[in-house]
């Protein structure tokens, strides 16, 4: 169960990076950092047992969120409104690139549980460098 949630959390965190919204307008990082947050407590909700999330404090969507925020938003002072181009990457030397968000986040949901729960080669990635 550890590795399980490690992953989910490491998963989290590196996704966490700026956006563009679905039309192709740029949204603030704090939106594509709440976005994000939303996405993957949709898909963790969706792969992971109640009693496992339970552990966690997660009964359902607002408190996945509010679990999985400061995970996400670490460097903006684990709060999503506080995400900046400068604070949202993990390493504080990545550039984001907002035209990956999108991708990324329907990655993430079309990912089925054993690709989330173990982790997978993601596009991702490509959102800080």
């Amino acid at each position: 169960m550890t590795k399980r949630f490690s992953v989910a959390v490491v998963e989290l965190m590196f996704l966490g990076l700026g956006a563009c919204s679905g039309d192709g307008s740029r949204v603030t990082p704090a939106q594509a950092c709440s976005q994000l947050v939303t996405g993957n407590c949709v898909k963790m909700i969706e792969c992971f047992d109640p009693a496992e999330l339970a552990m966690l404090g997660i009964t359902d969507q607002a408190s996945c969120e509010a679990w999985a925020e400061p995970q996400l938003a670490s460097r903006a002072g684990g709060s999503c409104s506080n995400a900046t181009t400068t604070n949202l990457c993990e390493d504080a030397n990545a550039v984001f690139y907002p035209e990956q968000v999108d991708t990324c986040v329907s990655e993430v949901a079309a990912l089925s549980c054993a690709d989330f729960i173990n982790g997978t080669d993601s596009v991702c990635t490509l959102i800080c460098q």
